[in-house]
């Protein structure tokens, strides 16, 4: 929509453009990186399921042919099917905080030694920790381990068992709906 057409108000937004950012989201932290570029949207939309389907198929694109492009210059391409992770799955280890500025590296390290599909691991940004995000997994990742190599500052990285980091996160979220007042009378 041209914004300076008149009665313009606000910014326009559909469903199907989150979507598509959030798959580009995925994409790229499934390859290591905190923020997404115009290629992992390119991705997202070649590889957004609609009915079985890439949504490129609908302008005649063939979606092989982005991808075979992509990667003749050099951008990684995620892969199509990752491997199932393994159920049931152990318990989980403990969480592993880390400045924010070292997420693209730590989520790097994560992926190359455990990729997204093999092992279930995760990563937030902390509620209680200011400008620090988190990583968890499976008791079998040396998810410490893996974070020191990642990142500069090792005394900026704090470990705590699983059951404290999810009570202090907890503690920390924002309430999603105000508390009713109490009923007077």
């Amino acid at each position: 929509m041209d914004r300076k057409q008149k009665g313009w108000k606000g910014t326009g937004s559909t469903p199907a453009y989150h979507l598509i950012l959030g798959w580009a989201q995925g994409i790229a932290i499934g390859l290591g990186t905190a923020d997404f570029t115009d290629e992992h949207v390119l991705l997202a939309i070649v590889y957004g399921d609609l009915g079985g389907e890439s949504q490129l198929v609908w302008y005649d694109i063939d979606p092989d042919e982005v991808v075979i492009g992509l990667r003749s210059r050099g951008i990684a391409i995620p892969i199509l099917a990752p491997p199932v992770a393994p159920v049931p799955f152990g318990p989980w280890g403990p969480w592993v905080y880390f400045p924010k500025a070292e997420f693209s590296a730590v989520t790097r390290e994560l992926a190359k030694r455990h990729p997204p599909g093999t092992v279930h691991w995760g990563t937030n940004s902390s509620k209680w920790k200011k400008d620090y995000w988190y990583v968890h997994g499976e008791d079998e990742i040396a998810m410490e381990e893996i974070v020191r190599s990642a990142v500069k500052d090792k005394d900026l990285i704090e470990v705590l068992p699983n059951e404290e980091a999810i009570e202090l996160e907890k503690a920390s979220a924002p309430r999603r709906y105000r508390p009713r007042p109490p009923a007077v009378g």
